[in-house]
């Protein structure tokens, strides 16, 4: 299996002192990338020879809490991803590449477990923000049938400044520029918080559409994100004849439900996270880009061969 995480595993003897989103995210990483099968006891055995706990027994209560959740984040995106989850073993049945997507938000999900790893060997962040931004599009358009769905945000892919995408934006979506475009959005301006635009057009001339405007954020810093974008602002620089919602899209997952709504809220909008992102394909029957699959594999492979393993 992977090494256990370098961070959010605190020694555990009275009580659990265990981040469950991390210890989660290890179980499915290892499975996923280094295991064909792992078993309860493997993750128990692990957590006492590193001395995160001393009794067996109470390790296998948090073993226990991870083993039900990742169960779950498994039962719900179902195919393809080939992994069985029982009683107590998981097992993998195909290679990560045969959906490359969740092996992709699996690896950027290592962020929190292996801080150290991801500052070494990650590579440029503009290039993994811009394949996340590429994902969350291709999600979106599936779960949105019927929605135009666009990258706005500036990358090395998609050069283009925010100044020289408004006028684009506007047309698309029937509005008019608002009255202080030009104090906000000068040359220099790549995004303010804006990465993709989704809008449902009733195929006429008139404004009054369902607009998101979404942020993707997909690094270390992604919780100070989840207010942007400003919505006060974007009001500032287009003349909205219907109020927009924000949109917030991540590759991680909550293992907790009373957190996921605590923390969702800040969004004020609609908030896709790693389920949800990587859903979208399986409840639509479709699947990633042959294009963008091929970016992904490419990226993951020369990424995920760095990180920390047991046997290291």
């Amino acid at each position: 299996m992977l090494s256990l995480p370098e961070s959010g595993l605190s020694k555990s003897v009275k009580q659990h002192n265990v981040d469950l989103n991390v210890l989660c995210d290890w179980v499915e990483a290892s499975a996923v990338f280094d295991d064909d099968h792992l078993s309860k006891s493997d993750v128990a055995k692990a957590l006492l020879q590193q001395e995160v706990y001393e009794k067996q027994d109470f390790a296998m209560e948090i073993v226990d809490q991870a083993w039900s959740v990742v169960s779950s984040r498994i039962k719900y995106l179902a195919s393809p991803l080939g992994i069985e989850v029982s009683k107590n073993r998981i097992a993998r049945k195909v290679k990560w590449e045969t959906f490359p997507a969740y092996g992709f938000c699996l690896t950027l999900s290592c962020v929190s477990l292996y801080p150290k790893w991801v500052k070494d060997h990650w590579g440029a962040a503009s290039l993994r923000g811009e394949l996340f931004e590429e994902l969350a599009q291709e999600s979106l358009s599936k779960a949105l049938a019927g929605w135009t769905v666009r990258r706005v945000g500036w990358s090395p892919g998609n050069p283009v400044k925010l100044r020289e995408a408004i006028a684009s934006i506007i047309s698309d979506i029937k509005e008019v520029a608002g009255s202080e475009l030009d104090l906000h959005v000068d040359k220099h301006a790549n995004e303010l918080g804006l990465d993709l635009l989704a809008y449902y057009s009733y195929g006429d001339a008139h404004a009054s559409i369902p607009v998101l405007l979404v942020q993707c954020a997909s690094g270390e810093n992604w919780q100070s994100k989840r207010h942007t974008p400003d919505l006060g602002l974007w009001n500032k620089i287009v003349s909205f004849n219907s109020n927009p919602v924000r949109g917030f899209a991540m590759p991680f997952a909550y293992a907790d439900a009373r957190e996921f709504r605590k923390d969702t809220m800040s969004v004020n909008g609609v908030f896709v996270d790693r389920n949800r992102l990587l859903g979208a394909f399986h409840r639509t029957s479709s699947e990633v880009s042959d294009a963008l699959n091929k970016k992904l594999v490419a990226w993951v492979t020369q990424v995920i061969a760095t990180v920390p393993k047991d046997d290291q």
